[in-house]
């Protein structure tokens, strides 16, 4: 009677733990197609970076008209995006597929580099305003923010990958401990259902 008992406590725990490890699957746990998102437009953030410093040194140092009107135009298209990611990345915007919860440590890093980007935004805008003059105090002030603006936004894409990772192995771990359990589980119920067998057969 007592097996028996314990048989039934078994199989109600394992059909317990087989119903966790369903809803634990359904859980958006393991890197999403927003998280890869994010990653990447963090990525991108150094490229339109480095087009602006480009586009600023192009206006202020070369004499060529298609060389300037091809620099005006990259700052026309570049400044609104590349403010947009860092306001998105600072305070989430569902749009891009940023989440307003990104690990602390990438907040911290973002929130760092947000003296730069301004110096550097506002800089670029006010040579975008007056590209046939462009003023040497604005380009030396995006030289001076501009390495350290893409170092740290550098640092901040391997931080928030390595969350990405350190999630992943966490979910992994998480998820092989209850298929063990059930394994164990099922192995242990196979064997007291074989024993009760054969002593009801005596």
């Amino acid at each position: 009677m007592k097996s028996k008992i314990i048989i039934k406590a078994l199989r109600g725990l394992g059909l317990f733990l087989l119903l966790i490890s369903v809803v634990f699957e359904s859980l958006p746990l393991m890197p999403g197609s927003t998280t890869l998102d994010t990653f990447r437009l963090m990525i991108r953030q150094r490229s339109l970076e480095e087009r602006i410093v480009k586009s600023t040194l192009i206006l202020a140092y070369r004499a060529s008209p298609d060389e300037r009107a091809e620099a005006i135009n990259e700052l026309q298209n570049t400044l609104p995006a590349w403010k947009k990611v860092q306001t998105g990345l600072r305070n989430g915007d569902a749009s891009l597929g940023i989440s307003p919860n990104l690990p602390t440590e990438v907040k911290l890093l973002l929130a760092k580099i947000q003296p730069n980007f301004i110096s550097i935004d506002t800089s670029a805008r006010k040579i975008l305003e007056h590209p046939s003059s462009v003023d040497p105090v604005q380009i030396d002030i995006i030289l001076q923010h501009s390495q350290l603006y893409y170092l740290t936004m550098a640092q901040s894409s391997d931080a928030f990958q390595e969350s990405i990772l350190s999630n992943a192995r966490i979910y992994f771990s998480i998820e092989l401990a209850i298929g063990i359990v059930l394994i164990l589980m099922w192995i242990v119920l196979a064997f007291l259902s074989r024993f009760l067998d054969k002593r009801s057969n005596l």
